[in-house]
Formats: structure tokens, sequence, C-alpha cells
């Protein structure tokens, strides 16, 4: 059951942001300038003794009074709540707001509702984002609104704004409440399986591998007999007052860095190019999740929201989950050379390899090489546009075609090889 909610509170859920309330009159009708002619009207018919005015007089001024004094009641005690189903979706996919009405008074009211979308953008809706209906009292409404997702990104779906207006519509009211933000991930495509460098020493990688790695550590549970001490978390067994013993990850022998140069796509604007690529990144960082890889990510992009543009290197299984948020924080602008990026980041794990994807190869190139190849990091380069490619010693290629060449978005994404002589 929907809580009213009494003034100044929006009504809101708790976790859903929402812009400081405007309320404002947005009527022909202004009560002052009403009361102004009534008592000049009423005025005179008393100067005249002209008892026929004089009651017209007390007429309008009841009308208009009222129907003032009945819109500025009709917000109150009146309750709404704004919900999405998802809150994080791919592009393609579909979700459903909700705006729920309750009118917690014996007062009856008229609201209409509208979502202000720009619909070109990120969403495209089914039929008019709006609704109108009258709550007696102690009556609740619902609207609900399907919605699917096109683009990626951190993206609002505007402002609702919510109307109430008196049993004649002389004096509407209007509220803006913020609606939630979606978080759209990258689209995930086909990508053929690309070989990384990496030191299989024991030939299984990931989770699959069975030597276990005393660095990356799980979490705990109790102890079992026969473990050495050396497995034993004493801070853990004092918290629980029980013997607990630490569990973890196995040892990966396939570590792999996935970094965009987003300074390479914005010097030639291209932001499509840059959105293809994302998907391609996506795919690929599904692909390594599927095979029990450790990865992690790096990009040089103004974030949305002030996200990070690095993560470290895991294996954990909430890893591609965070990969793909900060994807979707990107934006198609360059914050600073990828090579500052690196050079923030204290270390990589040991066995790491680099996959970094660009526009093409240019001078911005030399500069994060130097970081990667200072810290012993094989790379394989992915380039949207092979036309004037070079040779830059200590990296080999995988080129990626143009995107007119790949057929429709939810086909096999082809990667070419080319080998080149060291």
């Amino acid at each position: 059951m929907i809580q009213p909610a009494p003034q100044p509170d929006t009504g809101l859920p708790e976790g859903v942001s929402v812009n400081p309330p405007e309320e404002g009159q947005i009527s022909a009708f202004s009560f002052p300038l009403i009361l102004f002619f009534v008592a000049v009207l009423l005025f005179v018919a008393l100067l005249n003794r002209r008892f026929d005015l004089i009651l017209l007089s007390l007429m309008v001024l009841t009308l208009f009074g009222g129907a003032y004094l009945f819109s500025r009641a009709s917000f109150r005690q009146l309750g709404w709540q704004v919900q999405v189903d998802r809150q994080r979706i791919f592009p393609g996919e579909t979700l459903t707001m909700t705006v729920r009405l309750a009118n917690a008074k014996f007062l009856p009211v008229w609201v209409k509702v509208r979502l202000g979308m720009n619909r070109s953008a990120a969403f495209a809706a089914e039929g008019a984002l709006s609704g109108e209906c009258g709550l007696l009292w102690h009556q609740q409404a619902r609207f609900d609104w399907p919605m699917t997702a096109w683009r990626r990104g951190v993206h609002s779906l505007g402002a609702i704004s919510m109307m109430v207006a008196d049993p004649l519509g002389l004096y509407p009211r209007e509220k803006l409440i913020a609606a939630p933000r979606i978080v759209v991930f990258p689209r995930i495509v086909d990508v053929k399986p690309i070989e990384l460098p990496r030191q299989a020493v024991f030939g299984l990688p990931g989770r699959r591998s069975p030597v276990k790695d005393p660095i990356y550590l799980l979490g705990t549970r109790d102890y079992r007999s026969g473990l050495p001490a050396r497995f034993i978390h004493w801070k853990a067994s004092a918290r629980t007052n029980r013997l607990q013993e630490k569990i973890f990850d196995p040892s990966e022998q396939e570590k792999v860095l996935l970094a965009i140069d987003v300074e390479s796509f914005t010097e030639c604007g291209a932001a499509e190019a840059l959105e293809r690529t994302l998907e391609i990144a996506a795919s690929v960082a599904v692909q390594l999740d599927k095979r029990g890889s450790a990865f992690g990510f790096a990009c040089n992009a103004e974030m949305a929201d002030g996200a990070s543009r690095v993560l470290s290197v895991a294996g954990h299984r909430h890893q591609i989950s965070a990969i793909l948020e900060l994807m979707a924080h990107i934006r198609p602008t360059s914050a600073m050379a990828l090579e500052k990026v690196l050079t923030g980041r204290p270390s990589f794990p040991g066995g790491t390899s680099a996959l970094v994807f660009i526009h093409a190869i240019g001078p911005t190139v030399a500069g994060w090489q130097n970081v990667l190849t200072s810290r012993k990091i094989p790379v394989v380069l992915a380039v949207y546009d092979t036309q004037g490619e070079k040779h830059i010693k200590g990296l080999s290629f995988h080129s990626i075609l143009p995107m007119n060449q790949l057929g429709s978005m939810n086909g096999s994404t082809q990667w070419t090889k080319q080998p080149h002589s060291s």
C-alpha cells in the first residue's frame, strides 16, 4: 500500500533520487486579479444597492475562491511512487516504469502525469508516456510505461510532470519529479576466440587451475582438520570465536588487461566507431569470464558520475558486472593520455597481458606502449581502422574490420590477425 506523502516530502521510495519539487500555478485566471474585479463589482453594487450584482459578485467570489482553495489542497496527502523494474539493461531490452498514486484524504483530486523524455536519444516507448485520472477519497491509481533501450550509457529518463487541478480546471498546479537513472551496458556481440600471450604453467587457466594462490583471498569458512596452520585466518577466528580457514582463488595463469585509447577515437571524431569498439571489448570481457580468466579494464575517457577509469585485474564472479558498469559510464570524450592512466596504477599481477583497443595506429601508441613494455606486459593491439597501419616493434596486431563489413549487430564479429615479423 502506498503511504501518503506529507508536505514537503516527495513521496518517492528510498533510494530514488529526486530534484527539489517545483510547484507552480499555470492558469489564466489569476486569483488576485479575479478578486480585484469582484471587489470592484461588489463595491459598485453596494453603492447602487443592486442586489442582483451583489449576488453575482458573491457567487463569482465563491466559485473562484473555492476552486483556488481546492487546487491549493490537492497535493496534500497525495502520495506517489516512481519505480522501474530494471535499472541495468542491455540495448534492445525493455524496462517498465511504474507510477503509483494514492489519495489519502477525503477531498477528491484530478491528476495528470506525463514523462518528459527525449525519445530520440536512448529509449523508445510504445504509445504516449502520459495518463490522467480522477482519484476519490482513499483511492489509488497506477500507470505502466514500457520502454526499450537503444543506446549505451547512463541515462536519465527525464522529469515526471504531475499536475493537479480543481474540478473546473481553473487553477492547475504542477510538480516535477526526477525519474530514475538507467545504466545501459554495451551490446554483446559474437566474437571469435582471441589468442593472448600467457604463461600456462599448469595448462589450466582461471578457476579450473589446481593451484591455490595465497595472494587471491576470497573469504573464510570453518576450519577443516588436516590443513596447515598457515591457512588459518586468526583475526576472523577471534572475531567469530570459531576457528576459521582462508579460502583462496585458484592461481590465475591467464590475466588480461582490457584497455581502450579513447583519445585515438576523439581525435578523428569517430564516436560511432567508439561505440562499436566498446561492444567488441565488452564481448571479449564476457568471453574471458566464461573461460575463467582474470581480467581488468582501463580507459582514458571522461566518466559519467565520476566513475573510476581503471578496474584492477581480478577473477571473482562480480568482475564482469563491474567492467560492464564502467563501460556504460564512458563518455565519447578523452580526459587524458592513456599512459597517464596506466602510470597511475602501482602494479599489475605477474603474467598479465594487455589487449588495447584503438581507432588507428598513431602517435598516441608510443606513450602507453612504453609504459606496458617497461612492466613486461605483452600487448595485443585491436585496431578499428587498419588503413595506414604501420609496424611498431614489440606489438602484435588483431585488427577489427569496419562495422559496415561485419553485417548484423547480432551476427558474428570477424577478427583478422595480421602477423608481423620481428
